[in-house]
């Protein structure tokens, strides 16, 4: 399965869970990709890909400034993919 493409998300962030969009792009092993969201986009890379783990860290500047780091298994996002 592709990690490729747009994936409906929900993050908890201090403020509460927040809806947000992202759409992930691999080359090999490489994920890049862009969270979208009321707060904005924010692009990321430097994310990896290694089979069905996926793993990224997004250095978010508003509303405040945070760290979003994440690692997850493929087949959990099945669910949550967005209608391309």
């Amino acid at each position: 399965m592709s990690a490729d493409g747009s994936w409906n998300c929900t993050i908890n962030s201090p403020m509460g869970a927040q809806q947000a969009l992202m759409t992930l792009k691999t080359d090999g092993n490489s994920l890049s990709g862009k969270m979208e969201g009321a707060q904005g986009t924010q692009e990321f890379d430097g994310g990896t890909a290694n089979g069905d783990n996926l793993t990224w860290k997004i250095e978010m500047t508003s509303p405040m400034p945070m760290i979003c780091q994440k690692g997850l298994k493929l087949v959990m996002m099945a669910v949550y993919r967005a209608v391309a």
